[in-house]
């Protein structure tokens, strides 16, 4: 009989996910502060109690809300995050939840995210890198007037989807 054992010390997210199919595509960006790890693909309404287990028992990991504590209930939200921990309890490795569309990282996809959004193309402000990818609703790794765009259709009910 054969069974994978995790690796002892080094443990990271990319053994993690090497190892289970979640159907999310994690991303790496590089900023001025170093490389974030992202996982992205949720949308609006993603319930927590549905993907607070998504790696399963395997690993200590838990959801965290971006202040830090633990979450267990209400909607998935840019800025919440994966942690993984080693056996000491301490958090070895992250992975910032990205919720397409949800710029001001309250869980929901509405009229603020939309001001947000508009804000950051005329230069009123600068969304940190995570915001900035959930305000990317076409991927391209711009945030562009087409994304106002489709974000203000979505809003509107002319489109159902962000993807």
């Amino acid at each position: 009989q054969n069974e994978s054992i995790p690796k002892i010390g080094s443990l990271t997210f990319d053994d993690v996910l090497a190892e289970i199919e979640t159907g999310f595509r994690p991303t790496e960006k590089i900023t001025d502060d170093g490389a974030i790890k992202m996982l992205c693909g949720f949308n609006e309404k993603s319930e927590v109690s549905k993907y607070r287990t998504l790696f399963g028992s395997r690993y200590n990991i838990k959801l965290l809300n971006a202040k830090g504590k633990e979450k267990t209930t209400g909607y998935m939200a840019t800025g919440d995050v994966y942690a993984l921990y080693d056996s000491k309890g301490n958090i070895v490795d992250k992975l910032i939840v990205i919720v397409n569309g949800d710029v001001n990282g309250d869980g929901k996809v509405n009229a603020a995210d939309y001001i947000a959004q508009r804000r950051h193309i005329l230069g009123i402000i600068r969304l940190d890198t995570p915001y900035f990818t959930a305000a990317d609703v076409n991927g391209n790794g711009k945030v562009q007037a087409n994304d106002y765009i489709k974000l203000r259709k979505f809003l509107l009910g002319f489109i159902n989807t962000l993807d």
